[in-house]
């Protein structure tokens, strides 16, 4: 059995059957019509100048053909409906919305004046079928399909007694004119490329992320907005259906995984948004991806000309790394670049992909706005797929109905929905940073204009509507229109109206859109009463004036640069939907704006209570009376209080202390009981204590639902991160007395002297950091020093072991973790500053665990993984981590060995405690003080997807206080830590030869210290010049000393510490000189380089020539995407100025402090305003180690070699060369 249709479904609508059915009573006809316009016997239905044309099957093969008319209004009705027309502005205002007020029925009927026909003689009606009683069941199907089409578009029954809409509301001086219509035909948004005369936008360098914050949509309020039961949809709850996908998105956009692990650069990538108009749309065509991109796809190129020959899987890795990309192909296609600044089409290669593949690329990656990383067209791209985001998970998008054009077929798409200045001032910076040539027309030309930013904000918004609703949960033709794509076609009469009908179901979604909008002005009228007023705002122009709503009507031209009838008609129904919600609008429009509505106290109340967000909404503003500008609304906390009189421990506050709901009102609080006991006095504007609270029913429901459950259940780091955050669940935390002085002496740094055993006399800022650190540890409390590379972190930890031991405080070795490329370095920095303490290293093939007399050990996280049995099985004073960076990933076998360690305190170093991502902050406090942070999808859902995707200020800020106690990080820019610098800083790197340059160098000593000992002479003196040769060389790489192979950084210590160096100073956005003594060390260098770091190094030598020397300074210098120069020392000793670097690395020495320092000068010169970094690269063990170490302990032989260099070498006794040169350690 066929689905039994209703006719009449709204008041109107129903009005119309009630008619034709009253002057049925006595014929009983309409009832077989009803089961003709129910099993879809009419077949066709078109309303012409008033007369209905209709097509209706019978018995017979052919439809029978109908026509009907119903009586006209003559002149003088016409005139008398003009007349009561422009006495109500808000009845035209509701005409022209497409509405049939019901109050205008009783005031045409009392002129006489009767819409809907009294009697079967009003209406003249035609049927070619044999049965001439009227109505027969033809007609009689008509009159019930009519029924539907008059609940769509009520004005239609005007239509049908001769009097058009726009009649009436240009009788109240109004037009049917939209200023923005949601079913606008699809807007072109291209131009011509010839009429493109502005540069290329978005190279500035310096784009601070933005704040992504914003305050969310209510949706269910929103929701509210939205009729029940609309007219297009029989099957179910279409509104409750489409509030539960709301929800559903928001949840997946606020639950979105941001990519990790992912290194891999856009900068050197350009993205083109491209439409293929040869994708012709046609009416055999409508499918899903031809609607929903409009034949648009993404073509990726980078920056150089790709070589013909080049393959398409090395092009793809090119372009995108490691990333997988499906929906792709290579291709040659013409894109616009510019050139003598103008727009050129030129044909590249690239990759061709599909529009969803690319916004899910983006939607997936932290916001970055930096070029560091991006290319400008990237750069847009991260921060449009983030602004939709934040869109989405706030709730702030909407459906939006779009026209084909030709077509009698629509679309859905979802629009951002522009709620506040701050969204309206992201756009615009979306338009200012939107690259000229970013999207473009194939094969015609036209390039898209900054307009086509909300388009592109559009197909992001739509793209993640569709992959996060899946069809086979939803489905239906309309609802495949509205959540996957699909077109939706009219193939009925009856889904004609199917477009409009869905565009002003959602009107009210989008007049906050509008540009020109009503603002409701309320004022005190007296002690008990408030005066409405309505005046008339431009939102795109702050400077123009707010006018009085009288002034609109009374204009005869122009308002805010629109034609006055279009701002009246916008306006009226704008101030026609708020009325719904605070009816004394409408009085106040009926006047034309020349008088006022005055409401009772009470009545405001309510209005403040629901309907003044309602209005807010719909994006009209409300300025209410000063008295009221201070409302406060009540915030539930928790008040944490001292149980008994005993003393509080920092690691059991959850047992010594209690805990109760409380509401803060302003900076007032009181109990939870006596908030109840309020709330059940009063709602709406209630004074308290000198002030105005605001109680909104939802909220003190709300409110009192929560205390009535129990507390959460808090550990004493919850409650210290909830101390020093002052928030906990997303409820306010208050302290305390008790409490608050718990964490006053817990931030106090103790005033503890240096140990005497120091060797070393610290700087200011470190004796700060040494203070802090020891005060963290006798409290039981881990910590992260997380210092600039350069400023000492290592010495501050040797002090404050040293000064725990002086205590006798550290009951247990101390275990140092740390990167192999760092060992040496620790090894020797405890041997010159701390020679009183017990040292071991556990590292290499024979290592063994000596804890006896050792009060520090040192080993590798690789070592510590493999033998984590040895590790875990005892007890450590303190473990310390170095590069903590090395536990960023919490999923690792390497962290979770570091974090299975027993130990009294822990403490990390990182000179960049977050790399790439938040996680990994969290993750170094999971080790130094587990739970403070909570779980990581705790973490990542109330501190990293708001930080890193949206900026969100207030989260920055939280996360900062929550972790300020126990992280320390000065930089050296910081002015009270470059007072404490001197110009240039010295560090000797020590570094460990690898297995196969240990192998070599030990094979080339043996062979030639033989043949050493059998020359003389000048033979002697060559062989120890080749032998010094060579051994700089195997120390350098290996592959510098063969000749063969490709330079790996891991076969040599050195290029893993340079690399680790640069990294490190590339991250921090610094320059870098690296200087070698040979020009092939150098070409290997920029290979490594390239290799690890993805970055191609400047690389100066004596054979380029001067006028490349000259471009290559210059880029240098003044190129902020040029950040690393090799430099043969030969080449670079003299002449120029590199005041860009602010690090030195000598990758291998000369032992001449007259070279080094000439080299180093290149970057320390008069100019340089940074202090300058300079780092030597030592090998130990070998003959670098023993003559850095024999220069420094002799003056003389310093002085020796400024004159000889390393002549001085080849004076020495064979025994004294074995010694040498010999490989130790």
């Amino acid at each position: 059995m066929g689905t039994q249709r209703s006719f009449g479904r709204t008041w109107w609508g129903n009005v119309w059957v009630e008619a034709m059915e009253r002057i049925d009573y006595n014929t009983n006809r309409l009832p077989r019509g009803r089961r003709y316009a129910n099993n879809g016997s009419v077949k066709a239905i078109d309303i012409k100048d008033g007369e209905v044309i209709a097509k209706v099957k019978g018995s017979r093969p052919r439809p029978y053909d109908i026509k009907i008319c119903l009586k006209r209004f003559n002149d003088s009705q016409v005139k008398r409906i003009k007349g009561v027309i422009e006495n109500n502005p808000a009845v035209a205002s509701e005409l022209n919305r497409g509405r049939l007020p019901e109050s205008l029925l009783p005031v045409l009927n009392e002129q006489k004046i009767h819409i809907f026909p009294g009697d079967w003689d009003e209406i003249t009606a035609n049927c070619s079928c044999p049965d001439w009683a009227n109505p027969c069941k033809h007609l009689a199907a008509v009159y019930y399909i009519l029924a539907n089409e008059i609940d769509k578009a009520p004005f239609l029954i005007f239509n049908l007694k001769g009097v058009s809409a726009q009649t009436l509301a240009e009788a109240a001086g109004l037009t049917n004119k939209r200023q923005i219509d949601a079913g606008d035909l699809e807007r072109d948004i291209f131009i011509p490329y010839e009429q493109v005369k502005a540069e290329i936008k978005g190279k500035e360098d310096s784009l601070e992320p933005p704040d992504l914050s914003f305050q969310g949509i209510d949706i269910d309020s929103m929701f509210s907005l939205l009729p029940d039961s609309p007219l297009f949809y029989t099957e179910g709850d279409f509104k409750r259906m489409l509030l539960h996908v709301y929800k559903e998105i928001m949840k997946a956009a606020e639950m979105i995984n941001i990519t990790e692990g992912n290194d891999h650069s856009f900068k050197g990538t350009n993205f083109f948004l491209v439409q293929d108009t040869t994708m012709t749309v046609h009416r055999t065509l409508l499918q899903k991806e031809v609607f929903r991109n409009a034949g648009f796809m993404f073509f990726a190129a980078t920056d150089e000309a790709v070589p013909p020959k080049t393959g398409s899987r090395e092009l793809y890795e090119r372009i995108f790394g490691n990333l997988l990309i499906i929906n792709s192909k290579t291709n040659s296609i013409k894109i616009p670049v510019l050139r003598d600044n103008k727009l050129k089409f030129v044909k590249q290669r690239g990759i061709a992909a599909s529009t969803d593949s690319i916004f899910g690329i983006f939607l997936s990656l932290p916001l970055d706005t930096s070029l560091d990383n991006n290319s400008v067209s990237s750069r847009f791209l991260n921060l449009a797929t983030s602004v939709a985001l934040a869109l989405l998970r706030g709730g702030a998008f909407i459906p939006e109905v779009v026209m084909k054009e030709g077509y009698n077929a629509f679309t859905i798409r979802y629009a951002p929905l522009v709620h506040d200045e701050k969204i309206r001032d992201l756009m615009d910076d979306l338009k200012g940073i939107m690259p000229l040539n970013f999207g473009f027309r194939k094969d015609k030309g036209d390039i898209m204009t900054e307009d086509g930013v909300y388009d592109v904000m559009s197909m992001i918004l739509t793209h993640f509507v569709h992959r996060v609703i899946t069809a086979d949960v939803y489905d239906g033709k309309l609802i495949r229109t509205f959540f996957s794509g699909e077109a939706y076609e009219a193939e009925r009469f009856q889904e004609r109206q199917t477009a409009k009908a869905v565009s002003d179901w959602l009107e009210r979604l989008h007049i906050r859109q509008k540009d020109i909008s009503p603002v409701i002005r309320i004022e005190t009228e007296g002690e008990d009463s408030f005066a409405v007023e309505i005046d008339v705002e431009n939102k795109r122009d702050p400077m123009a004036p707010v006018i009085p709503l009288s002034r609109v009507f009374d204009s005869k031209d122009m308002v805010f640069s629109y034609p006055a009838d279009t701002v009246r008609t916008d306006v009226s129904r704008q101030v026609s939907i708020a009325g719904e919600y605070m009816a004394n609008l409408l009085e106040v429009l009926n006047s034309r704006g020349r008088e006022k509505a005055i409401i009772s106290s009470t009545a405001m109340s309510d209005f403040m209570t629901g309907g003044a967000d309602i209005l807010t909404l719909l994006g009209i503003r409300v300025i209410i009376p000063k008295e009221l500008k201070r409302l406060v609304m009540p915030r539930i906390a928790i008040k944490a209080e001292k149980k008994g009189k005993g003393a509080i421990s920092y690691l059991s506050l959850d047992d010594l202390l209690d805990f109760s709901w409380e509401i803060a009102i302003g900076d007032k609080t009181i109990s939870g009981e006596e908030f109840i006991k309020l709330a059940k006095k009063a709602t709406g504007i209630v004074r308290f204590n000198d002030q105005y609270i605001l109680l909104k029913p939802q909220d003190v429901k709300n409110i009192v639902d929560r205390i009535n459950k129990p507390l959460p259940a808090l550990s004493s780091m919850d409650i210290i991160h909830a101390a020093f955050t002052g928030e906990v669940e997303g409820m306010l935390f208050n302290p305390g007395i008790a409490l608050r002085k718990v964490l006053d002496q817990l931030t106090r740094v103790e005033d503890i002297k240096i140990p005497a055993a120091l060797n070393a006399c610290l700087r200011p800022y470190q004796e700060r950091g040494f203070r802090w650190l020891y005060s963290n540890t006798v409290k039981g409390f881990g910590s992260c020093i997380a210092d600039d590379m350069g400023l000492g972190k290592t010495i501050q930890i040797i002090t404050l072991i040293l000064r725990l031991k002086e205590d006798g405080k550290l009951g247990h070795p101390v275990l140092v973790v740390c990167p192999t490329t760092l060992v040496g370095n620790w090894q020797k920095e405890c041997q010159r500053f701390a020679p009183g303490l017990g040292l071991s290293i556990y590292h290499g093939m024979e290592r063994e665990l000596v804890s006896d007399g050792s009060d520090v050990i040192i080993t590798t996280y690789g070592i510590l993984r493999r033998d984590i049995g040895i590790f875990r099985a005892r007890e450590w004073g303190m473990v310390v981590i170095d590069e903590a960076q090395n536990i960023k990933n919490p999923d690792t076998d390497q962290t979770k060995a570091v974090k299975s360690l027993r130990a009294c305190s822990y403490i990390a170093m990182s000179g960049t405690p977050v790399e790439n991502r938040l996680s990994e902050l969290w993750s170094i406090f999971d080790f130094i003080n587990r739970g403070y942070l909570g779980q990581a999808p705790t973490f990542q859902r109330q501190y990293a997807t708001p930080v890193e995707k949206y900026r969100d200020r207030e989260k920055i800020e939280r996360l900062r206080r929550a972790t300020a106690p126990f992280l320390l990080r000065r930089l050296k820019s910081d002015k009270t830590i470059i007072s404490d610098l001197p110009d240039k800083l010295m560090f000797d790197e020590y570094c460990y030869l690898s297995k196969e340059q240990a192998a070599l160098y030990k094979q080339v000593v043996d062979k030639t210290m033989k043949e050493i000992g059998q020359s003389d002479g000048i033979t002697r003196k060559g062989m120890i010049f080749k032998l010094i040769t060579s051994l700089k060389q195997i120390c350098n790489h290996p592959v510098h000393y063969s000749k063969k192979g490709h330079p790996v950084k891991g076969l040599s210590g050195k290029a893993e510490k340079m690399i680790e160096l640069t990294g490190k100073m590339m991250s921090m956005r610094e320059k870098a000189i690296i200087f070698t003594q040979y020009k092939e060390m150098g070409g290997l260098l920029v290979d490594i380089i390239r290799d690890d770091l993805k970055e191609d190094a400047l690389f100066f030598h004596g054979g380029i020539t001067r006028a490349k020397r000259d471009k290559m300074v210059e880029a240098f210098q003044t190129d902020n995407t040029v950040r690393l120069m090799v430099i043969s020392l030969k080449a670079g000793g003299t002449g120029i100025n590199l005041t860009a670097a602010a690090n030195v690395i000598h990758y291998d020495l000369w032992w001449n402090p007259a070279v080094e320092a000439q080299a180093t000068d290149r970057a320390y010169r008069i100019g340089q305003d940074k202090n300058v970094m300079v780092h030597r690269l030592i090998t130990i063990g070998t003959f670098e180690e023993k003559i850095d170490e024999m220069i420094k302990a002799k003056k003389e032989l310093a002085d020796l070699t400024v004159s000889t260099g390393e002549q001085w070498i080849t004076e020495l006794s064979n025994r004294e060369l074995k010694e040498l040169f010999s490989l130790t350690g």
